[in-house]
């Protein structure tokens, strides 16, 4: 009997033990609460081989989750404190959660999570939800168009290479094989200069630097030009000439929101990250850009080929290239 006993006792005793370690909410290091119950959004695995802090059970043995489920809901369903601390005010926490279109289950170590984009911070916040990619096909055609430049078998060469990689490897290895495609491909190109959409808002994504929160506007200045002389908006190998470009300089941001911000930036380091990325938004002019004069470089040889003209309608920055969530803040 007493043994029994002694036996049920440890049993209640390891249950409040087990209930202890689980938690109905938990602080996250941007300042974020989480809760049972809430919704959170996968992010995109960090490589092509697997997330490193989200995992799924395998037999007896959790391992990292290889399949991608990028921006699938996931309902928290328990969280668990641990000895581990994140920073020296933040301990580690591991949420588990139910994938809502599957119903599979996965465990998540939170903050590393979050400050590696395996889980959304913030979702993106559109600001034309409509506009095109600017692509590096588009891109061609808009500058040969608005520069008024020939078509050449160099461009055309290029066009076949955005397009069909192995037939651009053929045509370089083989005369008679880009004779035989040239026409066809330098008629898709003209085209796609011809038919040019400029009624359209398109889209390009492109790093910029973040400088401090100014507390007396309340948000962040930012900067993107890469030529400060020029004033250009340097995207590849191609150069936008912009108006309205001092619209986009501040992203107004709540002071609220700022700290979560700066913290996401911060993350374990000892200094806020001055590295973030834009979405521009913009309407590509129909128009010849004239070039400054300069005694010193031949400003047509470098740039002719390369500049394009456009309104600068808008602009979303955000913590990660793909900007696609942790949102940080826009301007339009």
């Amino acid at each position: 009997m007493n043994r029994t006993l002694f036996y049920i006792c440890c049993c209640l005793l390891l249950l409040a033990g087990t209930i202890q370690a689980q938690e109905s909410s938990v602080q996250i290091y941007d300042g974020t609460t989480l809760k049972v119950g809430d919704v959170i959004q996968a992010g995109y695995k960090p490589s092509t081989f697997q997330y490193n802090f989200i995992k799924a059970m395998t037999g007896n043995y959790l391992q990292n989750y290889k399949e991608d489920i990028g921006l699938s809901e996931l309902e928290i369903t328990g969280i668990k404190s641990t000895d581990r601390t994140y920073t020296s005010s933040i301990k580690e926490a591991i949420l588990t959660v139910r994938e809502l279109s599957t119903g599979k289950e996965f465990f998540i170590d939170i903050n590393n999570a979050i400050e590696k984009g395996e889980v959304v911070a913030k979702p993106a916040q559109r600001l034309y939800p409509d506009a095109k990619f600017l692509s590096d096909d588009l891109l061609l055609a808009l500058t040969l168009r608005v520069n008024k430049l020939p078509v050449t078998d160099k461009e055309v060469l290029f066009l076949i290479s955005l397009k069909d990689k192995d037939l651009y490897q053929k045509c370089r290895a083989n005369e008679f094989e880009f004779n035989s495609v040239k026409a066809d491909y330098t008629k898709q190109l003209e085209d796609m200069m011809n038919n040019f959409d400029f009624a359209s808002t398109y889209y390009i994504d492109n790093q910029v630097t973040i400088g401090k929160y100014d507390f007396s506007k309340n948000g962040y200045p930012i900067n993107f030009i890469g030529n400060e002389k020029l004033g250009f908006l340097k995207y590849g190998d191609y150069n936008f000439t912009l108006t309205a470009k001092e619209l986009s300089c501040f992203i107004p941001v709540s002071q609220e929101y700022g700290n979560e911000v700066n913290k996401r930036g911060q993350a374990r380091s000892s200094y806020i990250s001055e590295l973030a990325y834009g979405r521009f938004y913009l309407k590509p002019l129909d128009k010849f850009i004239e070039l400054e004069k300069s005694d010193i470089m031949n400003m047509e040889k470098l740039y002719r080929a390369t500049l394009i003209g456009a309104d600068l309608v808008g602009v979303e920055v955000y913590d990660f290239k793909h900007c696609d969530y942790n949102f940080i803040g826009s301007v339009k």
